[in-house]
């Protein structure tokens, strides 16, 4: 049931961490120039596919879209993952 979180630590070093400290840290991660352009525009990518996907999530509960809302859950796996 874990195998997933315990391939995210043990292949990409990336662990469980509250929301905006995971926000905080893509973002430094992002614009803090400490990452060379490729691995920074990776980290942008996570920042906007985040924002999409709250977008996205916010539309399809509005609609009472319940089955397709719960990419939630994928998109929880993102926001807490750093």
């Amino acid at each position: 049931m874990t195998a997933w979180q315990h391939a995210q630590e043990r292949g990409w070093h990336r662990s469980f961490h509250l929301p905006w400290d995971a926000w905080s840290h893509t973002w430094d991660a992002a614009f803090g120039g400490v990452y060379l352009a490729p691995y920074a525009f990776m980290f942008l990518a996570e920042l906007v596919g985040m924002v999409m996907g709250l977008l996205l999530l916010a539309f399809l509960v509005r609609r009472r879209n319940w089955p397709e809302a719960t990419m939630a859950l994928r998109l929880s796996a993102l926001g807490t993952s750093c």
